[in-house]
């Protein structure tokens, strides 16, 4: 082997190496691009009063039904069934399903997706789960791609919030098997295996489209869209939209202090304005210790109800100040708890994802012997030993 074909052959190496990695800065649904709905066997849509922006196709299935009694799609966007354009979306759909699958290398994320708060980048986990009033935000401007090895499932009152410049329309979650959205708010382009599912009320800020394999269901006055027109914005809140995040510390230890963290955060275009409060009832088994807040947050508690309040505003696409609250485990709080607290006032327009929920593990404490007993219990092993030895020399003599 020459120098020459070693050089060559350790470029064409990198540049596979750096082709791998392309997929994550280059996502596009191609023909896909101007529908909002692409389903493999069926487009079905329920109830009544559903809003699609952007085309509803569906191949290689013919079955497109509830158009328009129960949905209509905004002008000039249209229903296709198995045609040329449904034809093409979904070939488009495929392949970008098996891209965003090779896409990496990815980093692994917690499948309860509440409550994190992630950059652009390429992620993957198992069943993922947005509890019921959970929030998972997405911070900064870029490409956001999740790889998920089971189900998606957002529960009722859950959002997904975008912050710092993030795009529905840079969101991408590829799902294994079947993707439910019964949440508020989800965003991104859903592409799922096995079907896509939105709950009532339910608003898709993205797409929802299913290879050949899958079904996408409406269930009754659903929004989907904002990504069909190339280069468009997804909907956005015009006014005020409180929520919060929660976490912990953890997992607690009963009978040693713990600590839960509150951020409050505004989704809307339009700053918070008026008091805000925060209130956090904590579960049985909890006993309250302290609650402080940064800067102007002022907090009290009144039995297992701890209320804080600031007057300070809460600016568009921002995070408010933290509070702590400390709390201490008892033995009743095993195996585990679930702390709810509540964002109010601020000029708050939407209280539908006001609540979050966190729930923690709670273990008992382990008991450590003092240094005496260590010592005590290291000679009495010493002893058995010794006693062993002489046991079996005087079996061997014998």
């Amino acid at each position: 082997m020459t120098h020459s074909s070693l050089s060559v052959r350790t470029i064409v190496g990198l540049m596979i190496l750096l082709g791998a990695a392309a997929p994550a800065s280059a996502q596009s649904p191609g023909a896909a691009t101007s529908f909002a709905i692409v389903g493999g066997t069926a487009v079905s849509a329920n109830g009544t009063g559903s809003i699609i922006n952007g085309d509803v196709g569906v191949s290689p299935g013919t079955a497109i039904t509830g158009f328009p009694a129960a949905a209509n799609t905004v002008p000039p966007y249209s229903t296709h069934s198995n045609d040329g354009s449904a034809i093409n979306a979904q070939a488009s759909t495929l392949v970008l399903y098996n891209t965003l699958a090779a896409a990496g290398p990815a980093t692994p994320i917690l499948p309860a997706l509440g409550g994190q708060v992630l950059g652009p980048g390429v992620y993957s986990t198992g069943a993922a789960d947005l509890a019921g009033g959970g929030v998972l935000t997405l911070s900064g401007g870029g490409l956001y791609i999740f790889k998920i090895a089971s189900t998606l499932t957002a529960n009722t009152t859950s959002t997904v919030a975008l912050l710092a410049g993030a795009n529905a329309c840079n969101v991408y979650w590829q799902v294994t098997a079947a993707a439910t959205l019964n949440g508020v708010n989800f965003a991104g382009n859903v592409v799922a295996q096995a079907a896509v599912t939105l709950g009532t009320g339910a608003i898709l800020a993205g797409r929802a489209l299913t290879t050949s394999l899958g079904a996408v269901t409406l269930t009754s006055t659903n929004t989907v869209g904002g990504c069909s027109t190339p280069n468009a914005l997804p909907p956005v809140t015009t006014a005020t939209d409180l929520f919060i995040i929660k976490s912990h510390t953890g997992p607690f230890v009963v009978g040693q202090n713990a600590t839960y963290t509150i951020q409050t955060l505004n989704s809307g275009t339009t700053a918070s304005n008026g008091l805000i409060t925060v209130t956090d009832t904590l579960p049985a088994g909890l006993t309250f210790v302290s609650a402080t807040g940064v800067n102007s947050w002022t907090c009290s508690a009144s039995g297992q109800v701890v209320t804080c309040t600031t007057p300070a505003a809460v600016g568009n696409g921002s995070l408010g100040n933290n509070i702590t609250i400390t709390v201490t485990p008892t033995a009743a709080a095993v195996p585990s708890v679930t702390n709810t607290a509540v964002v109010t006032g601020g000029g708050d327009s939407n209280p539908a994802n006001n609540t979050t929920a966190d729930v923690t593990l709670v273990v008992l404490s382990v008991p450590t012997l003092p240094e005496w007993a260590m010592f005590g219990l290291l000679a009495l092993l010493a002893t058995a030993g010794t006693v062993a030895l002489r046991r079996r020399s005087g079996l061997g003599r014998g």
